[in-house]
């Protein structure tokens, strides 16, 4: 990252102006477009960590919260209307070079309701699980999980949830 490149960012995406156009709190944040494309662009994808403390009141992602804009796209808008649904939306980021760097989603760039394959499943849950319950509660939770039609009792779960259990 280089503050000098970045000139612009803008989103055009599905429906209405964002509410959360600057959030304060991870509440907030976790629904407010700007914010999590400005997260991702800094970090490199969206993470737990995205929305403590540091990430909330970081000068560097203000900054990317000021520069970044939304459009509604009718087309966008219509595609999330129809069945099945697609996720569209488009980020350009325009350096002060000129050069723009477009990254797309929905439809034939790839869907957000595309199914997944249990390795991406796997690897997202990890992602986010594995900071509050540690590699090895990660990986049996996850085990639990993909065998629960084979569990002989849910009450196995909760418990393999609690954070008071971390050491």
């Amino acid at each position: 990252y280089r503050a000098n490149e970045r000139a612009v960012v803008s989103v055009d995406k599905t429906g209405s102006a964002d509410p959360h156009g600057n959030p304060h709190s991870r509440e907030t944040a976790d629904h407010s477009v700007p914010y999590c494309v400005a997260a991702t662009l800094l970090d490199g994808s969206i993470t737990p960590q995205s929305f403590d403390a540091a990430h909330l009141n970081s000068t560097i992602l203000r900054n990317f919260l000021a520069i970044t804009t939304l459009q509604k796209n009718p087309l966008y808008t219509k595609a999330y209307e129809k069945h099945p649904v697609e996720y569209c939306c488009c980020i350009s980021v325009r350096l002060r070079s000129g050069e723009a760097i477009v990254g797309e989603t929905g439809g034939e760039h790839g869907d957000l309701s595309d199914a997944k394959s249990d390795a991406d499943i796997a690897t997202k849950f990890r992602r986010f699980a594995h900071a509050r319950l540690g590699a090895a509660r990660t990986t049996a939770l996850l085990e639990t999980l993909w065998a629960i039609d084979s569990v002989s009792t849910l009450a196995l779960i909760p418990p393999m949830l609690s954070f008071k259990a971390m050491g």
